[in-house]
């Protein structure tokens, strides 16, 4: 059964490391039942044995480990055998899973536990009672891409699939922290703490006496303390003010996290957080009460084992230098929910995240089985970060608004739910979406993003290429002065900090002609950081998140240059720096003396 749990800083028990993987094209294991038993001397069914699978690793994408599986799309079966303690009297075991793409059925021991849709968030699924000494786990997972998923059929990225985050194993007494959370909020003198509990209990009409406590890790100085009743099921909250002297915020320049202590009866939780406001006011970006300029990318580094979006503990401390080397204080996570791990090192860098919802391209998002799958995304994402003090940005969305309402076309209902939603359970931080946006501002941007959606948001952010993407003109460049207009035309629409989301142009490394060569790309981002610079000193842009870090793999793009690659990145694949990887470099440099990070 799936249950609701935030693990915050609980490690539990790994079971990474090696695993079983076999390909079921032809969806043998469901007719076979593989999970009942191995085949038995003289029986025909099941028709494979336990050691007929082939070797992988966990976490892992299977499309990243096994070449033979490179462009595989359908049903693989995960085993694992493994040994562990049953479960205790009054105790209840766990198996939580960052992240399987994209759909997965579980059983433990021949028994069903439960399924997941979504490929790129986290879930926990109870196993006491099937839990025993020697465990055999097997789990179908298919990635096969679905016209009604979230992503849908068509994207600009690779579709890894398998179990390609971590599986832990977790042991919790009878009464244990559901959830737990600590908001921030200033005042000129002042930390107002909000701390909030989710218990559940075994009688949901009992209350338990919870403990909260707030702890200088470095000294470990008690900071805060207090109690609350609690009762299964029902958040219970409590509050503290603090003098601000008193205390350390987290910011970009000074990013301190405190460990918030959580005890209920036998259970002892715990997370890292940091004491942060992320606030609008008008067209102003605050940060701790102090204007800050977004300089950012969009961070999609490929993790060699794990894929895109799922950044193990090296590949997202390698991504993070990357960040702070280009002088970035902020970057995009991607298209889809990422890693526990690289959240957690831009936590500990003082970068700011956006974090996006999959919900890209879709037409049909309006429909039911697209809107609940990205409402349970969601929901999921806030759960498991939800202490970040990195992430300020949830988006609901990108380039999929479609709002035309004389062709009849409008994905606007799950934008305007998904809006509601999250400022109702996650009012700490600021909702975006963002969308296409190339020609005359006004009627562009309101098919794109419309007046409905946009007063909801609390940034109008935009995706925009300024004109020539892959054109072969070496006469004609980007549009930049008429992009400057539009720019202005978009912040008139609403006064809200406006963020450009996407800007970059193509390059192969090496490459001398114009056509996806350097020059051109050093040429266009010279060009974007004036305009940025300007439109940053004039008060009409609050921020850049350049696409992209890197080139990374997409089978959208399989052009003579491309090769299977989106080439706009700063650096290659291979992490090899472009021209224009110092040209942003310089431009941030510059953007954080006249706009430093002090918050």
């Amino acid at each position: 059964m799936m249950q609701r749990i935030q693990w915050g800083g609980l490690t539990g028990v790994s079971l990474a490391g090696k695993w079983g993987l076999l390909p079921d094209p032809m969806g043998r294991c469901e007719r076979q039942q593989w999970w009942k038993s191995t085949r038995q001397p003289g029986h025909f069914f099941p028709s494979y044995d336990d050691d007929a699978f082939w070797p992988t690793q966990v976490p892992g994408a299977f499309t990243r480990l096994h070449p033979e599986l490179v462009y595989y799309e359908g049903t693989v079966i995960y085993l694992k055998h493994f040994a562990a303690r049953p479960a205790a009297v009054a105790e209840r075991a766990f198996l939580h899973f960052g992240g399987v793409a994209d759909r997965c059925r579980l059983f433990l021991n021949g028994a069903y536990l439960g399924e997941h849709d979504g490929g790129h968030t986290a879930f926990t699924v109870d196993v006491t009672e099937a839990l025993a000494e020697q465990n055999r786990l097997l789990i179908q997972v298919d990635n096969q891409r679905q016209a009604d998923g979230v992503p849908g059929k068509i994207y600009d990225w690779w579709h890894d699939g398998g179990i390609h985050r971590q599986v832990t194993l977790h042991y919790r007494p009878a009464t244990y922290v559901r959830e737990a959370a600590l908001t921030t909020h200033l005042t000129k003198d002042r930390v107002e703490l909000r701390f909030s509990v989710l218990l559940e209990t075994a009688d949901r009409r009992t209350v338990t006496p919870t403990h909260i406590r707030l702890v200088d890790p470095d000294t470990g100085a008690l900071v805060a303390k207090l109690s609350l009743d609690a009762l299964g099921g029902a958040w219970a909250h409590a509050s503290i003010a603090l003098p601000r002297a008193d205390l350390k915020l987290w910011s970009c320049a000074s990013p301190f996290l405190y460990r918030l202590d959580v005890q209920a009866g036998l259970d002892h939780w715990h997370d890292r957080v940091g004491l942060r406001e992320i606030v609008t006011r008008g067209r102003q970006l605050l940060l701790n009460g102090e204007p800050i300029f977004l300089r950012g990318v969009c961070a999609w580094m490929e993790d060699p084992d794990r894929g895109i979006f799922s950044m193990g503990e090296r590949t997202a401390q390698q991504t993070v230098d990357l960040l702070c080397d280009l002088n970035c204080n902020f970057a995009r996570a991607g298209h889809c929910p990422q890693s526990a791990e690289f959240v957690a090192a831009c936590d500990r860098a003082g970068i700011l995240l956006w974090m996006e919802v999959p919900a890209y391209w879709i037409p049909t998002m309006q429909c039911p089985t697209e809107s609940r799958r990205a409402m349970c995304a969601l929901d999921e994402m806030l759960r498991e970060h939800r202490n970040a003090p990195s992430v300020v940005f949830w988006s609901i969305g990108n380039e999929c608004l479609y709002h035309d309402r004389h062709a009849g076309q409008s994905n606007l209902q799950y934008f305007l739910e998904a809006a509601d939603w999250l400022h109702e359970h996650d009012p700490s931080r600021l909702v975006a979406y963002t969308g296409g946006f190339e020609g005359a501002a006004s009627p562009q941007f309101e098919k794109a993003c419309p007046a409905a959606i946009r007063e909801k948001l609390d940034v109008m952010a935009f995706n925009s290429y300024v004109g020539i993407l892959d054109g072969v003109d070496p006469t004609a460049m980007p549009e930049f002065p008429s992009q400057h207009q539009r720019l202005r035309g978009a912040g008139e629409l609403t006064d809200k900090p406006v963020i450009w989301a996407e800007a970059g142009i193509d390059a192969v490394k090496d490459e001398p002609g114009f056509d996806y060569g350097e020059k051109r790309q050093a040429d266009y981002h010279r060009r974007l950081q004036e305009l940025v610079a300007t439109c940053a000193a004039e008060g009409s842009l609050q921020g850049l998140a350049i696409f992209v870090l890197n080139d990374y793999r997409t089978p959208i793009k399989l052009g003579r240059f491309q090769r299977g690659y989106n080439r706009k990145g700063l650096l290659t694949d291979t992490l090899l720096p472009k021209p224009a990887y110092a040209i942003v470099k310089a431009g941030y440099a510059q953007l954080a003396i006249v706009f430093p990070s002090t918050a």
